[in-house]
């Protein structure tokens, strides 16, 4: 009752004024009762008419109040989620992901049309996000099955197209009655899908229509979806769904031989002669048209496209004057020979033009999604990418107890990549990250440990280990240009680093209990040192080559070129460096202020120094293992270590070049001397090797 219109009380207001003043007559007053309550009856109509629509959407309201997260608000309260996908068994793990995400973080309803397995999807989206959320309040997700009337249909795009018009008028009655459609927006996603964006980008992308990054008058805003081809066993990304696209003036994408219609049409650019479903040439076009402007890509304009996923405003996506499955008899040019119509999409999306011929649609260029490439052309299997393939370790918490995380300490740069891909390559594996970043699927490694460590992305036919899981870690005191604070830690500082998805200040590290072993790995400090200023500095040094001027770049080039960069008086990272070496080992700083770079030496001996306090601390069974041993195939003590059978074969090892001449004998006995002066005995046991002279 509280909806009654402004109007009604205003009059009441008013009569009763009237009243006072005595200019009100008896006549007027039995009109005006009148009205009240023909007005009055019409409010509750409409109340009653739309209460199922009211119910919904405060109960959306009251979900986004109590998601515990800092993305939902009043703007993201106003995106819809809507799906299909036929069985749910191949639902993909990143699919499941994106699913799980954009209901518990991202507080979004989402509406699923499902062929089969109806309840296996419910059971894996409940497994899943206990394992991320626990008691997490998210957002509604409602599975529908296909009515038998869609599942009966012989022709693919028609059955596709009925459960998009069944999922659309579900989404219809979900959004209240007499809402704005304009600032609603309904993300559409195919989740048969290998690949999906990360949700952050889907939603922002989805406000972004409302004015920002130039979305700010496109009403459909299309994913670029793309398959990965491995022609003479190199990946590519091709733009796969051909189908749905039609670019302007009227240039459609899918190859003449394919086409009901095998002719051209007038408009179309031979630049887009596509031979084959799909191809790297739609993937540079989009490349040149998105405009990338500081550092942003903007939304290519066309006439339909869909690439797996689409971004609607609501008032587009729920004009009843259009439909899915409606065949446009204005599309016929555009049908294809098998299914003897056009794409839902194109049908939908040339209506949708006739109804409004302002209407915007466009593909943003860098929101891929990854499509299944069909049997029949070069592709790789992708049953390992299967949610209930990939973690069948989502077991209870009794049957989890028995593993246990053996922690993989490296210092940055020492070979920590190869150390895992040769130990997910001879025993096929899987293996960990402190890293949710690095983590795919960010899925933690155990249901009660949501703070880490997390599944690196398994590979097909792979296994979870039944005892020792090998879990990546650098531990903190790393930092490449920070200042003395960084470095400046306590034992129990820097044990939590090394359980914690952060190596700065606000750590927040997972439970030890399970953590048993170590793998203390230690590289050439030389090697180390060098590696790791090129990779943050950003400097070309695996190859002598330029292979933009297909020139040589001789050694000595490359070591001058390191050199110089370390001894940049100017840099943030030489200054800090030398106020470091100021308060750690002032009675050094004259020895070895002109070696280039020697602040990473510091850092390197007084991270593995903290390392051996570590272990040691913790009382962890400990292997150190040299990177230059993978050279001598004695990678197998490793998978001794963590209790694996090796069978299958090594990764090729890459030694690479030794940069113990990038410095002169002198710097060499310099940083030597120094070094075993400021290391511990266990440091100096391990790394004496690679500084005295041979």
């Amino acid at each position: 009752l509280t909806q009654i219109p402004l109007e009604v009380k205003q009059f009441k207001q008013q009569e009763s004024k009237m009243k006072q003043t005595g200019k009100f007559s008896k006549a007027i007053r039995y009109a005006a009762m009148l009205a009240f309550a023909i007005i009055s009856f019409v409010a509750m109509v409409n109340i009653l008419a739309n209460f199922k629509y009211m119910s919904l959407h405060a109960e959306r309201l009251l979900t986004v109040a109590q998601c515990e997260n800092g993305f939902a608000t009043e703007s993201s309260s106003k995106v819809v989620l809507m799906g299909t996908i036929k069985d749910t068994s191949k639902i993909s793990y990143d699919a499941l992901m994106f699913l799980v995400q954009m209901s518990c973080v991202q507080c979004i309803p989402t509406f699923i049309i499902v062929e089969f397995n109806e309840d296996l999807i419910l059971t894996m989206y409940d497994d899943v996000k206990t394992a991320l959320y626990g008691a997490r309040i998210c957002a509604p997700v409602t599975i529908t099955t296909q009515p038998d009337s869609v599942t009966n249909s012989a022709n693919r795009v028609e059955r596709i197209a009925a459960a998009r018009e069944t999922i659309r008028s579900q989404v219809a009655t979900y959004i209240p009655g007499g809402a704005i459609l304009h600032d609603w927006k309904i993300v559409s996603v195919d989740f048969d899908l290998l690949a999906l964006p990360l949700p952050t980008t889907v939603v922002s992308s989805a406000l972004d229509m409302n004015g920002g990054r130039g979305n700010k008058n496109v009403d459909i805003l299309c994913a670029t979806g793309v398959a990965k081809s491995y022609e003479d066993e190199e990946e590519k990304s091709i733009y796969f769904d051909t189908f749905s696209t039609i670019l302007i003036p009227d240039i459609f994408l899918l190859d003449p031989e394919n086409r009901l219609v095998n002719e051209t049409n007038p408009e179309e650019d031979q630049f887009f002669s596509f031979k084959t479903s799909g191809h790297d040439t739609m993937m540079r076009w989009l490349a040149e048209k998105g405009d990338l402007e500081n550092g942003k890509i903007y939304p290519v304009p066309v006439r339909s496209c869909f690439g797996g996923m689409a971004i609607y405003r609501a008032s587009k996506l729920l004009d009843n004057r259009c439909s899915f499955v409606k065949d446009d008899p204005h599309s016929i040019k555009y049908a294809s020979k098998i299914e003897r119509r056009s794409s839902e999409h194109v049908s939908f999306h040339n209506c949708l033009t006739r109804a409004d011929p302002g209407i915007v649609i466009a593909i943003q260029p860098d929101m891929i999604t990854q499509w299944r490439k069909p049997s029949g052309y070069n592709h790789r299997s992708i049953e390992g990418h299967f949610a209930l393939n990939k973690f069948p370790h989502l077991k209870t918490k009794e049957e989890q107890l028995d593993r246990q995380i053996a922690l993989l300490l490296s210092y940055p740069n020492s070979g920590t990549s190869y150390t895992i891909r040769y130990i997910a390559q001879t025993t096929s594996s899987f293996t960990a990250t402190n890293y949710q970043q690095e983590a795919k699927g960010k899925m933690p490694v155990f249901q009660d440990q949501p703070k880490g460590p997390f599944w690196i992305e398994p590979k097909e036919g792979g296994f979870i280990p039944e005892k020792y899981i090998l879990t990546k870690s650098h531990c903190g005191a790393r930092c490449f240009s920070c200042g003395v604070r960084a470095f400046n830690t306590s034992v129990i500082f820097f044990n939590d680093t090394c359980t914690s998805d952060s190596k700065g200040a606000l750590i927040d590290p997972y439970v030890t209990d399970r953590v048993a072993k170590a793998i203390h790995l230690v590289r050439d400090p030389f090697d180390n040192v060098v590696s790791r200023f090129r990779f943050n500095r950003k400097i070309k040094s695996l190859s002598t080559k330029d292979e933009n001027k297909n020139v040589t770049t001789s050694e000595e080039e490359l070591r001058d070129k390191f050199r110089s960069a370390c001894l940049d008086r100017e840099s943030d990272f030489f200054l800090k460096g030398q106020g470091i070496i100021r308060s750690f080992m002032p009675e050094f700083q004259q020895k070895v202020k002109k070696i280039p770079c020697f602040i990473e030496f510091f850092k390197y001996a007084n991270w593995h120094n903290s390392v051996f306090a570590m272990t040691k601390d913790m009382s962890l069974e400990t292997l150190v293992f040299h990177y230059d041993a993978f050279n001598e195939n004695m990678g197998e003590s490793l998978t001794t270590f963590l209790d694996l059978t090796q069978h299958g074969s090594a990764p090729i090892f890459h030694s690479g070049r030794n940069h113990r001449q990038y410095f002169t004998s002198d710097e060499v006995d310099v940083i030597s001397n120094v070094l075993e002066q400021m290391s511990s005995t266990e440091t100096w046991s391990e790394i004496k090797r690679y500084l005295l002279h041979k």
